[in-house]
């Protein structure tokens, strides 16, 4: 499925999950869930949370990039966000060249959702300057290697750590969401270690470098 189809089956316009309610906006869990679907992870919590991580590069394969790159790689097919502190937007692949940021084509969840729209219906016009794009670079097809293959139970808050080997940083997403929260933990040459922590309970499949089956599976209890 090409990114346009993927942002455009979750329906945020009208889909209940991502709609506005007098205490929340949910903008971060569609760009989270559109980017899990992409097997393109992105930080999980809040924007604010989210903002700090790609800061930080403690999700590598999330590099900064300009206004102009931004649409340009979102156009070629490539997971894009725009985002700080308090909002995060999706970059849609509206087949444009963006020569300032007001250029930009998005989809959010917020105050209200919008599909295939200008960034401009996501902040003002003085806030545009402050917004940080960053777009996935992917190990799509890069061999590696996994000391877990089989089903790990982790309690609920408890941790389980799986050591991968990859000649550049590993893209690992968990197929289903909200089971277990992904991290690097550490790193020593080729060899990643990632910490898998139980959220809620339940199973789901681990993929590595946009593997087309199942590496592992966490089961939380």
């Amino acid at each position: 499925m090409s990114y346009k189809s993927v942002i455009d089956s979750f329906h945020v316009e009208t889909n209940a999950k991502y709609q506005p309610t007098s205490s929340a906006t949910y903008c971060n869990i569609f760009a989270q869930d559109v980017m899990r679907a992409m097997k393109e992870p992105l930080p999980s919590g809040t924007c604010s949370t989210m903002l700090r991580a790609l800061q930080a590069n403690k999700y590598p394969n999330w590099k900064p990039v300009s206004a102009n790159v931004a649409q340009s790689r979102a156009n070629a097919g490539y997971g894009t966000i725009g985002i700080t502190s308090d909002h995060i937007v999706v970059i849609y692949p509206h087949g444009n060249t963006a020569s300032s940021v007001s250029d930009l084509y998005m989809s959010m969840a917020g105050y209200k959702c919008f599909n295939d729209t200008r960034i401009t219906y996501a902040w003002k016009s003085s806030v545009l300057s402050t917004v940080k794009f960053y777009s996935y670079y992917s190990a799509d097809n890069v061999s590696f290697t996994c000391d877990t293959h089989s089903t790990v139970t982790i309690k609920k808050g408890n941790k389980y750590q799986a050591r991968i080997t990859c000649s550049q940083y590993p893209t690992v997403v968990a197929g289903t969401g909200g089971i277990v929260s992904i991290s690097l933990a550490s790193q020593s040459g080729d060899n990643y270690y990632f910490a898998f922590t139980g959220i809620n309970t339940g199973s789901t499949g681990i993929y590595i470098n946009k593997s087309s089956t199942v590496v592992f599976v966490c089961k939380v209890v």
